[in-house]
């Protein structure tokens, strides 16, 4: 009798072992399935904003093909503009591709079911952004005809103005476009830059941003300049001129909103 109770007791406790071991076992796999659902879902999310953004990029890039095709008087330093903002945009994307393909390795390893079909969405995703490229070269390698055809459109409006007023709109035109091609660098570089990882870092960072927002402020008296240029065009110059300080008045608004906004978390951190 004392003997089966010991083996009684010693087959109890290999039970017990044994649901334990289950029981890990299951908490193991129950957070596997946990850990690639909760990937899996933030793959889908940067799958659809992506594929936001590759829409709208698409639809500006088709507006901006058509704005050169059509419009002789299209200034090509507004399309380099265009090219250096819109490989922006793409970056910002084939960032987001990347780090995606990324996390469907992990869900290959852990053999997640659906990890081919994500992989799909996302090649899908890819494929479309190298198309997008590709036009973004082939607009590139349109810039010299595009100068061909804008001096040939300031020459008509030499002629029809008088070389003296087309000799001062070239001027204007171009520190306006010197006015833009700075708000838009300085824009992708607040863009792009980090705030730090360490206190040190984030201090220094503040540091040296102070000095940038000041910069940035300080720059309105060259839009102001660019403004009061109009007063001195007219007719189809006029119309160029104009189209370009909105966009460039718009653009520097956002950059001193983006500036004020990092100066504000850099002390708030």
């Amino acid at each position: 009798a004392e003997y089966m109770g010991e083996d009684i007791e010693r087959q109890w406790e290999r039970l017990l072992r044994t649901k334990r071991d289950t029981e890990n076992m299951l908490k193991v796999q129950l957070a596997r399935l946990e850990r690639m659902y909760k990937l899996s879902e933030k793959i889908h999310q940067e799958i659809r904003r992506t594929d936001s953004n590759l829409d709208d990029i698409e639809r500006k890039h088709r507006s901006e093909e058509s704005r050169c095709a059509e419009t002789a008087g299209h200034h090509p330093a507004e399309t380099t503009r265009y090219i250096e903002q819109i490989e922006h945009w793409l970056w910002v994307c084939e960032t987001s591709i990347s780090g995606m393909f990324g996390d469907i390795e992990l869900l290959k390893e852990d053999e997640y079911q659906q990890s081919d079909q994500i992989y799909i969405r996302v090649y899908q995703l890819h494929q479309r952004l190298l198309n997008l490229q590709t036009r973004v070269d082939q607009l590139r390698n349109q810039l010299p005809r595009q100068q061909q055809l804008f001096d040939e459109w300031m020459r008509a409006a030499a002629s029809r103005h008088g070389n003296v007023i087309a000799s001062q709109s070239k001027e204007m035109f171009g520190f306006l476009n010197d006015c833009i091609t700075w708000v838009r660098r300085k824009q992708i570089q607040l863009d792009r830059s980090e705030y730090g990882h360490t206190l040190e870092s984030v201090r220094s960072g503040n540091t040296r941003h102070k000095d940038e927002h000041k910069a940035v402020l300080d720059y309105r008296i060259n839009i102001d300049r660019c403004l009061a240029n109009k007063i001195s065009l007219s007719g189809d110059v006029l119309g160029q001129y104009q189209e370009q300080t909105v966009w460039l008045e718009s653009s520097y608004k956002q950059l001193v909103t983006t500036s004020g906004t990092r100066t504000s978390n850099l002390v708030s951190l």
